[in-house]
């Protein structure tokens, strides 16, 4: 089931979260999705979320049990691990 957990503290390891080579999507795929929910977070103008870039952590599960993705706020990933595979199928569509 995929989750959503959003907390104003930062990654544990912000230079390697969210970056697992074995993850779903293309670096640029998960920098678009970050984007995405930073925008519907923001869209919410929740006055608990902070004014600056909201840290989250979005889990999704794949079709698979192997296939999955950590994506986070892209202010936390500072050298994402890139998996060929998934760069060149980004490119192939």
């Amino acid at each position: 089931m995929a989750g959503l957990t959003v907390t104003n503290k930062p990654a544990a390891h912000p230079a390697i979260a969210c970056t697992d080579l074995l993850a779903m999507f293309s670096v640029n795929q998960k920098r678009q999705i970050a984007d995405a929910v930073q925008k519907i977070l923001r869209d919410t103008d929740h006055p608990e979320l902070p004014k600056g870039e909201i840290q989250f952590l979005l889990h999704v599960d794949g079709a698979e049990s192997w296939s999955w993705a950590d994506i986070c706020n892209n202010g936390a990933v500072t050298q994402p691990g890139v998996n060929p595979w998934n760069e060149m199928q980004a490119l192939i569509k």
